[in-house]
C-alpha cells in the first residue's frame, strides 16, 4: 500500500502524482502507484466563466474554480472534483524520470486549453523519492512478455455506460495488472458546436466532438476527443458485479451546458458492431477473489432488500462504542489464544452477561420484541400514513424513537458476513431481548442475501446462553397483522436492488 496525503484540488501543483482511479477488485498483488498520474499540467477556471448549468454553477461560490488536471498515461483533461484529493507521499524515483523524460501532454502551450482558464505553472518539488524497488522481488523484468486483457478499439462517441476504457497506463509497462487502468463507464455525454467552443479555447482539438466521461472511482470529468480508445473485451465478472453494487458516479461531478446524454438504445447496437468475440482463455486470466464458495455466489447472485432478519442471525456483539462493558469484552478476548475465531470470545462475553449488566446500559431499557413488530406494521403500511401512525402509537416515545431508527437509521449487514455496519448497541438489544432461548426477535434490516436463501447461523452461544429479558414492561400488542412475510428471504417493499 502506497503512503498518501491529502491536498485540495486548489492546492494541487504540477509534479503531484494524484490518484486518478481508485483500487480495482482483483486477486492480483496491487504494486506501489497504482492508479495514481504525475499532474503535467493544470489550468484553473473561475466559477463565473465555467460553462456549467445552474445547478453545476450552485456548487461554485463565487471565488471557487474548476480544477483541470492534465495527467502523465490519462487520454484526456480532468475536471477535478471541488474537496481534497489523495496524493502518493513518495515515488519511485525511476518512474518519475521516465515520466518526466515522456510526457503525455504538451510541455509548451501557447494558451490554455479551457475558455477563461488560467494556467498554474508553479511546480512542487518531486514527491520525496522511495528507494528504487528491488527488481529481484519476483516481478518480470523489463520487455518480459505478459498476458493480459483482451482489449479492443471503440470511437470515443461510441462510448456506453458499463464499456471498460483506458484511463489510465503506468510505467513500467510490465508491472501493471490484467486489467490495470480500465475502468467503468457510469455515466457520459457529448458536446459539439456552440457548447463545444463554449467550453475549449481550441475546439479542433476534440475533433469535433468533446466525450464527457464519468467512471468508477475517477474523481472528476474526465474530457476525450473524438478518438478511438481502448476498452476490455470481456471484464473481470467479480469486479464487474461489484462495480455494478458501488457506484461512484451516477451522473457527473460538473453538468456542462449543452452536453447531451446519448440513449442506450443508440449505443447498444453500436457496441455490437465494435465489440470482438472475447479469445479463448480470457476467464483464465481472472481467478476468483472469493475462495468461499458462499460468498462468492453472495456476490455475484446476491440481492439486497428489506428483509425480517431474526436477530440471532447476526454476528455476536462487537466493537460497540460506549459500551459499559468494553474494557470486559477486551480483555476476556485477549485470554484466547491467537487466532481464535472471534465470534467465539465475543459469544462468550455475551453469555457472562446478566440482568444488572443489561440494565446497565439504556438501549437494554426497550422492549424490543414490541419495537420490531411496530417497524414491521410500519412497513406494511406503505403510503397510509395514518396506518403507519397506529403502528407505533403504542409504544413509548423512546421506543417510538428506536422503531423510526430501524426504519430509517438501519442496520446493514450481509449474510453470513462478520462485521455488521450502523447497529451494534440495538443488534446487542435485539439479541438480548426475547423471553427465552429458544425464540428470537425478527426485524427488518436491508440485507444482502442469495435468492431462495436462509441465513447462515453464526456461531452458537457457550452453555450459557442469554436469552436474558429486561424490559420490565409487558409486550404490548400492536394493532393490526404484523407478522413478517415468509418465507424470510421476500423483500418488503420494493427497495431490491
Amino acid at each position: 500500500m502506497s503512503m498518501q496525503v491529502v491536498r485540495s484540488a486548489e492546492a494541487l501543483r504540477v509534479g503531484d502524482y494524484v490518484q486518478v482511479v481508485s483500487e480495482r477488485l482483483t486477486p492480483e498483488t496491487v504494486q506501489p502507484g497504482e492508479g495514481h498520474a504525475r499532474i503535467e499540467h493544470l489550468e484553473h477556471i473561475p466559477a463565473q466563466l465555467f460553462p456549467g448549468t445552474d445547478g453545476s454553477r450552485s456548487r461554485l461560490g463565487e471565488d471557487e474554480v474548476v480544477v483541470v488536471a492534465f495527467c502523465h498515461g490519462v487520454p484526456g483533461p480532468i475536471l477535478l472534483n471541488t474537496g481534497d484529493h489523495w496524493l502518493l507521499a513518495e515515488t519511485d524515483p525511476a518512474r518519475t524520470a521516465w515520466d518526466q523524460a515522456h510526457p503525455t501532454w504538451p510541455t509548451e502551450r501557447p494558451r490554455p486549453q479551457f475558455v477563461g482558464a488560467r494556467p498554474m505553472v508553479r511546480a512542487r518539488h518531486s514527491p520525496t523519492q522511495a528507494p528504487a524497488p528491488d527488481r529481484d522481488d519476483g516481478r518480470r523484468p523489463l520487455g518480459a512478455s505478459r498476458r493480459r486483457a483482451d482489449v479492443f478499439a471503440k470511437p470515443a462517441p461510441a462510448l456506453a455506460v458499463g464499456d471498460y476504457p483506458l484511463l489510465h497506463t503506468r510505467w513500467p509497462e510490465y508491472d501493471r495488472g490484467v486489467d490495470e487502468g480500465y475502468h467503468r463507464i457510469e455515466w457520459t455525454g457529448h458536446l459539439t458546436g456552440a457548447p463545444l467552443a463554449a467550453l475549449l479555447d481550441d475546439p479542433n482539438w476534440a475533433g469535433g466532438t468533446a466525450v464527457l466521461v464519468a467512471a468508477h472511482s475517477l474523481p472528476g470529468l474526465l474530457v476525450l476527443p473524438d478518438a478511438p480508445v481502448p476498452v476490455l473485451t470481456w471484464p473481470n465478472p467479480e469486479r464487474r458485479r461489484s462495480d455494478e453494487q458501488e457506484v461512484w458516479n451516477s451522473a457527473p461531478c460538473y453538468r456542462i451546458h449543452g452536453a447531451t446524454a446519448p440513449e442506450p438504445e443508440q449505443q447498444d447496437p453500436t457496441d455490437l458492431e465494435h465489440r470482438p468475440t472475447p479469445p479463448p482463455g480470457e476467464a483464465d486470466l481472472y481467478p476468483t477473489c472469493f475462495p468461499d464458495p458462499h460468498r462468492r455466489a453472495l456476490h455475484m447472485h446476491g440481492i439486497t432488500a428489506l428483509r425480517p432478519v431474526p436477530a440471532a442471525a447476526l454476528p455476536w456483539p462487537h466493537f460497540q462504542s460506549k459500551c459499559p462493558h468494553a474494557h470486559r469484552a477486551a480483555a476476556l478476548a485477549a485470554t484466547y489464544p491467537p487466532g481464535t475465531d472471534s465470534q467465539i470470545a465475543r459469544a462468550d462475553m455475551f453469555a457472562r452477561l446478566g440482568p444488572d449488566d443489561f440494565a446497565a446500559c439504556p438501549y437494554h431499557q426497550g422492549d424490543w420484541p414490541a419495537i420490531a413488530n411496530a417497524a414491521f406494521a410500519y412497513i406494511n403500511a406503505g403510503n397510509d400514513q395514518a396506518a403507519a401512525k397506529r403502528a407505533l402509537e403504542h409504544l413509548s416515545p423512546q421506543d417510538q424513537a428506536w422503531a423510526r431508527s430501524l426504519i430509517g437509521h438501519r442496520i446493514w449487514w450481509d449474510d453470513g458476513n462478520r462485521l455488521l455496519t450502523n447497529g451494534q448497541h440495538r443488534s446487542c438489544a435485539l439479541r438480548a431481548s426475547p423471553p427465552c432461548p429458544s425464540t428470537a426477535v425478527t426485524f427488518p434490516m436491508p440485507m444482502r442475501a442469495c435468492p431462495r436463501s436462509t441465513p447462515r447461523p453464526m456461531l452458537a452461544a457457550p452453555s450459557r446462553t442469554s436469552g436474558i429479558r429486561t424490559s420490565p414492561r409487558a409486550s404490548v400488542p400492536a394493532p393490526g397483522p404484523v407478522s413478517p412475510p415468509e418465507p424470510w428471504y421476500v423483500g418488503l417493499g420494493s427497495d431490491a436492488s
